[in-house]
């Protein structure tokens, strides 16, 4: 059985976030032939992070994702949550609002709020993160996030108000899934300076659990912060935070029946053996993993053309069978069951007309084949043959694989014709944000289309579902008009429950919410 949870709002997976998986494991507390899971108040969480935190301070976290989104969280809680269906769920703050024109914001926090060392958490708390985050020293990712906070005011200690940069009719979006929501105590951070978050003594929030000790590389152990606002809704005492890179030691431990609950990220042989024997809690995205091709000027790319052909050639299905067993095709940028779906499909599936595409570049361009540069990691590696194996198949077309030790370096460059590319998150909010609008930096591929980024301009201050709606429906014409990406499979983010887990509850972009777990009946 498959429950799917379909979030509409988030922000992208960072590329390290789609390399990694992480599992929930805890010792099965059973008598021999009882079949009935015993009550439990601890949990041992192990986490595919790459590698471990430097310091446990908001400023640079984000409450996104399976990897570290989960820890985030249960250390300072988030100002809201975005449900699946859109609307604003009230965490610590109880409101956000925003005046006629989305331009002026106002966050209400709940009454008598307080951190692990007694402070109050307060207007005047959130407000000095947020200019902290604003500061270049600090060099949080959600920096360009709090600069976009052209005034904040404390009306009173409950209550925000900020004054945006520009028109943003979704930015509890961006609130919910940045280092804007997680908020730390202010008297900490004065207290210990650079240190703040080094160790169990320097790291305070608000959250349902607080440090109880930390083993570099190894562990993180949670214990539950009886203050915390909801406290009487948290079953579990403890959690044991593993931090286990190793995927092969991972599987192999749930596999032996170690594990109550395996939250899986990629696609795969593993995932395909869980989906037949456990239930599935999914999270569903926008986007998904996807090939970025560079459409700037002096690469083959350039030419739509070309990238239509790239696209045409390749049988997406048994292509991913081979590359990722279990990864569903992205063959429109919204799922089926969002509101913003619209019968707009990558063109796949057509090698002779790849072929002709081609053969009609070669002529005008006077060459006898054309030569382009995949950039991957050695974790795509196998994903990327499985492509190149479908356009080895067109004559004159010749895709090299460079293996790299770091994409993001070569990214961050634009030193490439495709590279791999996470595309989308959870929200439409960040096409806009990152990886579309001509003007932005984070402009992965270099698209410069004036209809979509009217289309995007449009959805920014769009005012109701049916305007989104037809703003979106214009953008996805465009991207498949243009093909600066070719959509590959969906983000993966499933969880898989053993008997007597309960209590799975998914936030923003995929993240575990640990409140919510129960162990046991």
């Amino acid at each position: 059985m498959i429950r799917r949870i379909h979030f509409k709002s988030g922000r992208p997976w960072s590329p390290a976030a789609l390399l990694v998986a992480i599992t929930v494991l805890a010792a099965a507390a059973c008598s021999p032939g009882n079949t009935a899971a015993a009550k439990k108040d601890s949990i041992e969480y192990l986490s595919v992070v790459q590698a471990d935190v430097p310091a446990l301070d908001p400023a640079q976290g984000s409450t996104s994702g399976q990897t570290s989104g989960p820890l985030w969280i249960a250390l300072y809680d988030t100002l809201v949550n975005i449900t699946p269906d859109g609307r604003i769920e009230p965490r610590l703050a109880n409101e956000v609002t925003s005046n006629d024109d989305a331009t002026v914001w106002t966050v209400k926090l709940r009454p008598g709020l307080t951190f692990a060392d007694d402070t109050p958490l307060n207007g005047e708390a959130v407000a000095a993160h947020w200019r902290r985050l604003a500061e270049p020293e600090v060099a949080s990712p959600a920096q360009g996030d709090a600069a976009a906070l052209k005034d904040i005011k404390v009306a009173d200690d409950q209550t925000v108000v900020v004054t945006l940069d520009e028109a943003d009719a979704h930015w509890p979006t961006r609130l919910a899934s940045s280092a804007l929501a997680l908020i730390p105590s202010p008297a900490a951070v004065k207290q210990h300076g650079k240190q703040y978050g080094t160790s169990p003594e320097t790291t305070v929030g608000a959250g349902p659990f607080r440090v109880k000790s930390w083993q570099r590389d190894d562990r993180v152990v949670l214990v539950r912060n009886e203050d915390y606002w909801n406290s009487a809704q948290v079953a579990l005492k403890e959690i044991v935070y593993r931090i286990m890179p190793d995927p092969s030691l991972r599987s192999k431990t749930f596999a032996s029946g170690t594990g109550d609950v395996n939250a899986v990220q990629t696609a795969g042989d593993d995932l395909v053996k869980l989906r037949k024997e456990h239930d599935e809690t999914a999270w569903e995205s926008v986007g998904g993993l996807s090939i970025a091709f560079n459409v700037r000027d002096g690469h083959p790319t350039s030419s739509r053309t070309l990238r239509e052909a790239l696209v045409a050639a390749v049988d997406i299905e048994p292509t991913l069978q081979r590359a990722v067993p279990g990864a569903e095709p992205v063959r429109s940028l919204f799922i089926d069951s969002s509101p913003f779906s619209a019968p707009v499909e990558m063109p796949f599936g057509d090698k002779a007309r790849a072929q002709e595409l081609v053969d009609g570049y070669l002529a005008e361009s006077g060459k006898s084949s054309v030569s382009l540069t995949w950039v991957v990691n050695q974790q795509f590696s196998t994903f990327a043959q499985a492509f190149k194996q479908e356009w080895d198949k067109i004559k004159g077309l010749d895709v090299r694989i460079e293996v790299v030790q770091s994409v993001l370096d070569r990214n961050r460059s634009r030193d490439f014709d495709l590279t791999m590319s996470g595309f989308g998150g959870g929200t439409p909010r960040v096409l806009v944000d990152l990886l579309l609008s001509t003007e932005k930096a984070t402009n992965l591929t270099g698209i410069s289309d004036s209809e979509l980024d009217d289309a995007l301009g449009r959805y920014l201050t769009a005012d109701g579902r049916e305007a989104q709606r037809a703003s979106l429906e214009q953008v996805q014409k465009r991207l498949v008009a243009e093909l600066p990406y070719l959509w590959a499979h969906r983000l993966i983010a499933s969880y898989f429950a053993r008997d007597g887990i309960s209590g799975l509850k998914i936030l923003t972009d995929g993240s575990l919410d640990f409140a919510s777990l129960k162990a046991g009946e």
